[in-house]
Parts: C-alpha cells; sequence; structure tokens
C-alpha cells in the first residue's frame, strides 16, 4: 500500500498522545491526559460534525443507558460543569433511590429522597457534549474519517512509536499514513485488535475471562404522559435467575422514556409493540406495563444481541511492549443490563488522570518517561477499576440455568447478597449501603462491614425509619453540583 509522510513526534513540543477510537472511553482519556500532552483521537467515523444520532460505532447506543453515581462524579471532575451542559440539552438529574423504582428478586425495594444523583439522557446527547468539551481542550485533535491498521514499533519491537492509519476520504483517501506518537492508547472497544497486534509483535497472548450470558436486548421510545408515572424517573427490574429476564425505563430528553426489556440465554424479546407489551407484562413491575400502555410510542424500536461479558487480562502479561495501553470496553466489557459501561470508561480515565499525575511528579516533569511509568503501571490500576463492576455483573449472570455450578464459598456469597437485598426491602441504611455498591462507589466487600452485616443477619431485621437515611452520618455521598 503507498504510503504518505509520517507525522513525526516533535522532541521539542509537547509529548504527543494517540488516541485510537474517539469512543467515550477515549474522549475521557483525552481529557485525562490533555493537561500535560498533545492528543490526537483517531476514529473511522466523522468527528468534525455535531453528534445528533448514534454512531456507527456503537450500536447499543440506541438502548437505555445510564450513568451512575460514581460515573457522574468522575465525568463532572474530568470536564467541570459538564453536568450543567448536558441537564441544559435536557438531561435528568435523577435520583437513583427516591426517583426510582427497583425491583429485585422479584420485589420492589425501598424508595425514599437520597443524594445519590445520577444522569439520564439518551447515550447521544451525553456523547455529543463530552465530545464539544474534548474538542475544546487546547492541544486535542480530533481526525475522524481514519481507518486503524497497525502499530509502529521501533525495530526490536520493544516500543510503539505510533499508528498506521488510512484515510477514508479526501485526496489521500487510500494512502496508508504513519501518526507518530509517545504513547498509544487503544480505545477501539471490544472489537480491539491489541491483543492480536500483540502477538504479530512477538509477544504473548493475555488471558481473557469470558462469560458467556447471551443477552439479547428489545428497546422501543414512548413519549411521555402527564400523570403516569410523576415523580418516577427510573424503573429497574433485575435479572431473574430462573427466565432470565430483565427491563428497564428512563427517562430522556425531549420528554420521552427509552424502555429496553432483555432476555439471557435465548433470542431477543420481540420488537413488535403486542408483543413487546407482553413481554412487559411477564416482569413483576406493573408500572413498566403501565408506561407502555398509556405513552404513545415513537419509532419501531431497536434489537441487539451481547454475547459475553469480557475482561482481557492486560496486567497478567509478563511482558508487554512500552509505550501502549488499553482502556474502555477494549480492556473490559460488561453486560449492558447492569448499566457500568459508562461508568467504568469514566473511571478509568479519572484513573488514569490520577496516575499521570503521580508519575509526573515522581519524574520531576519529565512528561515523556511519566508516560513510560503511566503505560507501565496502568493495566494494574485498571484492573483494580474494573474489579467491581465486573463481580457484579458477572455473579448475576453464571447463577443463570446453564451456567457451571459456582464454588461454595461464592453460593455462600450469593445468599449472603440475596439476604442484603430482602432486608433493604425495609430497612433504609442497607439499602443506602447496596446503592452505593450498585453505583460504585464503594465495593461489594463493603456490604460485610460489621455494621452492615448486623443489620443483614440479626435475628430480626432492623426497620430503621427512613428519615434515618437522609442524615449526614448515613449517606455518605453528595449530590453533583
Amino acid at each position: 500500500m503507498p504510503q504518505s509522510a509520517t507525522h513525526p513526534a516533535r522532541p521539542s513540543a509537547r509529548p504527543r498522545v494517540v488516541i485510537l477510537g474517539a469512543s467515550l472511553a477515549g474522549l475521557l482519556t483525552a481529557a485525562a491526559l490533555s493537561r500535560h500532552t498533545d492528543v490526537v483521537l483517531v476514529d473511522r467515523d466523522p468527528l468534525d460534525e455535531e453528534l445528533t444520532s448514534p454512531r456507527r460505532g456503537v450500536p447499543q447506543s440506541r438502548h437505555t443507558h445510564g450513568l451512575l453515581v460514581s460515573g457522574s462524579r468522575a465525568m463532572e471532575a474530568l470536564l467541570p460543569g459538564l453536568l450543567d451542559e448536558v441537564v441544559a440539552r435536557g438531561a435528568i438529574l435523577g435520583d437513583v433511590i427516591g426517583g426510582s423504582q427497583w425491583v429485585m428478586r422479584g420485589a420492589p425495594m425501598l424508595s425514599f429522597p437520597s443524594t445519590l444523583i445520577g444522569v439520564l439522557c439518551t447515550r447521544t446527547l451525553l456523547e455529543s457534549q463530552v465530545r464539544r468539551r474534548v474538542r475544546s481542550l487546547p492541544g486535542v485533535e480530533l481526525l475522524g474519517e481514519h481507518d486503524i491498521v497497525a502499530l509502529v514499533t521501533d525495530d526490536a519491537s520493544r516500543r510503539v512509536v505510533g499508528a498506521r492509519l488510512v484515510p477514508r476520504t479526501g485526496p489521500d483517501a487510500g494512502i496508508e499514513t504513519v501518526l507518530a506518537a509517545d504513547l498509544v492508547v487503544d480505545a477501539t472497544g471490544r472489537g480491539s485488535r491489541l491483543s492480536r497486534w500483540f502477538a504479530e509483535l512477538g509477544y504473548d497472548l493475555p488471558e481473557v475471562t469470558e462469560v458467556a450470558a447471551s443477552v439479547g436486548y428489545a428497546t422501543r421510545v414512548f413519549h411521555d404522559e402527564r400523570g403516569v408515572l410523576d415523580g418516577t424517573d427510573v424503573i429497574v427490574v433485575s435479572t431473574d435467575p430462573q427466565t432470565g429476564r430483565s427491563g428497564a425505563a428512563a427517562r430522556i430528553e425531549g420528554g420521552r422514556w427509552t424502555v429496553t426489556v432483555a432476555q439471557a440465554n435465548g433470542a431477543a424479546p420481540p420488537i413488535d409493540l403486542p408483543e413487546f407489551t407482553a413481554f412487559v407484562d411477564s416482569l413483576p413491575a406493573p408500572e413498566l406495563g403501565r408506561l407502555v400502555r398509556a405513552c404513545q410510542p415513537d419509532g419501531t424500536g431497536e434489537v441487539y444481541r451481547f454475547p459475553s461479558s469480557r475482561w482481557v487480562r492486560y496486567e497478567r502479561l509478563r511482558r508487554r511492549p512500552l509505550g501502549v495501553l488499553a482502556v474502555g470496553d477494549a480492556v473490559c466489557s460488561f453486560n449492558p443490563v447492569y448499566g457500568q459501561g459508562m461508568s467504568s470508561a469514566s473511571l478509568q480515565a479519572a484513573a488514569v488522570r490520577d496516575l499521570v499525575e503521580e508519575c509526573v511528579a515522581a519524574r520531576g516533569g519529565d512528561v515523556r518517561a511519566a508516560l513510560d511509568d503511566l503505560a507501565s503501571r496502568a493495566p494494574a490500576v485498571q484492573a483494580r477499576v474494573v474489579s467491581a463492576p465486573w463481580a457484579l455483573a458477572t455473579g448475576p449472570d453464571r447463577r443463570l440455568p446453564g451456567m457451571p455450578r459456582k464454588p461454595l464459598p461464592e453460593r455462600l456469597l450469593d445468599r449472603y447478597v440475596d439476604r442484603v437485598i430482602e432486608v433493604a426491602r425495609h430497612d433504609a441504611p442497607v439499602t443506602v449501603a447496596f446503592m452505593e455498591v450498585l453505583n460504585l462507589l464503594r465495593p461489594p466487600q463493603s456490604l460485610l462491614a460489621p455494621g452492615i452485616a448486623r443489620r443483614v443477619l440479626g435475628a430480626r431485621a432492623h426497620r430503621a425509619p427512613v428519615q434515618q437515611c437522609v442524615a449526614p452520618e448515613l449517606v455518605r455521598t453528595t449530590a453533583p453540583r
């Protein structure tokens, strides 16, 4: 293939980071690194226009999305003022306890005002505003309509020094270009080729941990009607371990609801409205059926299939080339029914920001040396970040029919979590503790803390007044902005 002029890194200028993939993970990582480096984001989709519809590279974006409390805080820390901006464009800040109906193991959870605030809107709106903000950062360039061909390494294949790209349009269309970099970040998502590229360079393939729930989704959008679910922003029906069915509904911009139903270990739910409604009626949440019947549908709906949760264990590789790391779904992708993907990407980007600051300080301001340290240390840090959402997503999926039997310690832990859910139906502090875990604010093992364990395992479950739960000493979180 003909090759155009190489775009070298400039020794006298700031280091250059090339991020492959302008996904949310890529955009947020650009925000995390832009203080110390120039950043070029590369994607096959156009990036020079306003994002008004789901990108081709994000097929799941048409389905129900929610930004968990932890994700909203991480995004706000990376891009201050972002939440106000998305609210100005129609997003909703929702109380994940007081403005929500959670149905777990077939029964509703407590609902009361809290300070746990998440963000509700379409993926397109959120990604559009993040892209706007990142585009405006000094030293950040968005390079759209380019295919990503391969990594470029030094002669010894010890260091990645850039990426090979091919423009899809323009006078240089089809002509390979080399974009030099001090660090390459793979944010190309679940379809990442980084493992294969490592193997081609003579490195071992990383281990891959996979849980195949084989989930199918169907989503329809409805126009809101006054008097239907006033005061409720979200309905979540957790996966039934016997049937594999689940569902969720969320308010979004434009006075609409998005409703998604899912089926594990089977075909995707039907999208035809009467059959879709019948599927909704099979879930233990009558309000979902009321919403679907009372509100006018918008469009015909979408179907999506997700084969498995997948974790590429880069942190376990004994040898890796310098100058490259992966982020977001390129590291770990989760069953979307748990709503963790955007928040995990945000938390990973926040971890990258903290780590690069630490590395720059340790290197006395030598950013290029700090980027080497970042690439070396980031996989272990990311593993700690994704371990909690991974456990929360795959633990329930591994209880589905047809899955291998869990070891005894895990089965005992499942029984404890079942008890947590049972007690949380009438015990407000346990509800808060459980919701903090689901929102990735605290690790799952925090549910074993003595104060919570006593309430969960006590001979008679406590029935603390809900008012206690909004006291500062019990609610340890604050609403964004």
